[in-house]
């Protein structure tokens, strides 16, 4: 092993101690030490890093970010909530059938999931205490469904899936490239698992009463993001319609765009672009708005992503590793053992990192173990993200169990009685169906 490589997985181990540990208490200022140490020690030359500073799949990330929060704005979400509490006639499967149908919309639209838990959660809590339950019942099942099956469908933000995975392939020198829809095909079987069982079965597990103190989702969060969200003034006629016509007109335009060969040229990173300036245009987000809505540090996670990507590769270092895993999977030669232990690994991290930074630190291993396999790595970077959406547990996973906790008054001994099987549906029904579509055995 030469001194380059030696280096390179010095910088990734340290990275991730520093992801871990977090001493900065800001994982963007961690990336962009990445990205400093990878290049002055030689292991990316400076086309890797502007260009990966450059990516437009980067800026299609940001700019629907911009689309979405102006989507947020409108009461579209509002108005769907109330439509089901009419409808339901007092059946609590009835309202978290409704509930979870239009949560499920919503991370599809919004990438947040805390955004839309914030949004959804007092207002699913009101309405089954005026029917006499508790939330205890209700919010946990409603929480583990929108982490699982975030940005799942080929529609909103998850339209723009498909162009991360291809940009992390790219990076890699991987033949493969993923289309609009192999997200949603991989991952579909999740989504109906999750969705019938967090409906019709985890509410019967889970307590009665709360087990520990409920707290208001506005009551958790010290920065006030929910009550704003909760508060925030009414669009006029114009900007509402105005909005939802930029948003789901962005959202189809993205479908054409990467499925139909159109006579123009026209890439998905102008498309988002667009609605971001028609939402600031229209009236329906301020500039500044516009600008709180940029995730700098989402794309500075983007960037540190590909930059590791360009290191592993240019050393070779990302080959030692994919060979030692190939190894190691070598000797089951099982496509589902393979799968199973693709999801155990980004699901440890995740509890300790987030889910972005983990998908980014395992979507290089998953395509070098993939190219020494001779396999197509498109179902093991859908593995890695969902298996990094299976944790739902430890509220060290994700801000949104946190809330869920409080919301529906759960201590960690509650979360884990109620959490270990759906997790283990999700592995095993995601390790048996990529092993049928995706095989690398």
């Amino acid at each position: 092993m030469d001194m380059q490589v030696m280096i390179c997985f010095a910088i990734t181990i340290l990275l991730m101690v520093l992801f871990i540990w977090d001493p900065y208490k800001s994982i963007a200022t961690t990336t962009v030490l990445g990205v400093v140490l990878f290049f002055i020690t030689g292991c990316v030359d400076e086309e890797v890093v502007v260009s990966s500073f450059g990516n437009t799949t980067g800026i299609l990330t940001c700019t629907m970010f911009v689309v979405t929060a102006g989507f947020n704005k409108t009461q579209f979400v509002k108005t769907l909530a109330q439509t089901v509490q009419r409808l339901s006639k007092g059946s609590l499967t009835l309202v978290l059938l409704g509930y979870s149908i239009i949560g499920l919309l919503l991370v599809q639209f919004i990438p947040s999931i805390l955004v839309v838990f914030c949004v959804m959660a007092p207002m699913l809590a009101a309405t089954v205490e005026t029917m006499g339950y508790s939330p205890s019942r209700v919010m946990f099942p409603y929480a583990a469904l929108l982490i699982s099956c975030v940005v799942c469908m080929p529609i909103g933000s998850g339209a723009t899936e498909y162009a991360i995975y291809n940009t992390q392939l790219e990076a890699l020198g991987s033949e493969y490239r993923a289309g609009i829809f192999d997200p949603f095909m991989g991952r579909w079987p999740v989504l109906v698992a999750m969705f019938i069982y967090c409906i019709f079965i985890a509410p019967r597990f889970t307590p009665k009463e709360p087990v520990a103190a409920i707290m208001g989702v506005e009551e958790q969060d010290t920065k006030g993001r929910a009550k704003a969200e909760l508060e925030k003034p009414k669009l006029n006629s114009f900007q509402e319609a105005s909005a939802l016509i930029i948003f789901f007109g962005v959202t189809l335009a993205l479908i054409i765009v990467s499925t139909v060969e159109l006579p123009i040229q026209l890439d998905n990173w102008v498309v988002t672009m667009a609605g971001a300036l028609l939402m600031i245009f229209t009236g329906v987000l301020k500039p500044k708005e516009a600008s709180r809505a940029l995730p700098i540090w989402v794309w500075l996670m983007f960037v540190g992503g590909l930059v590791m990507a360009g290191a592993l590769t240019n050393t070779g270092a990302g080959e030692i590793i994919g060979n030692t895993v190939a190894a190691l999977v070598n000797t089951f030669q099982n496509t589902f053992m393979y799968y199973i232990l693709l999801c155990v690994g980004p699901y440890i991290c995740t509890n300790f990192l987030n889910n972005r930074t983990t998908t980014f630190i395992f979507y290089p291993i998953a395509i070098q173990v993939c190219e020494a396999l001779g396999a197509n790595p498109i179902g093991s970077i859908i593995c890695v993200m969902a298996a990094t959406q299976s944790a739902f547990i430890l509220p060290t996973a994700t801000s949104t169990v946190v809330y869920a906790m409080g919301a529906g008054g759960y201590d960690l001994k509650t979360m884990l009685k109620m959490g270990w099987f759906p997790t283990l549906l999700i592995w095993v029904v995601l390790a048996a169906w990529l092993s049928i579509i995706y095989p690398v055995f």
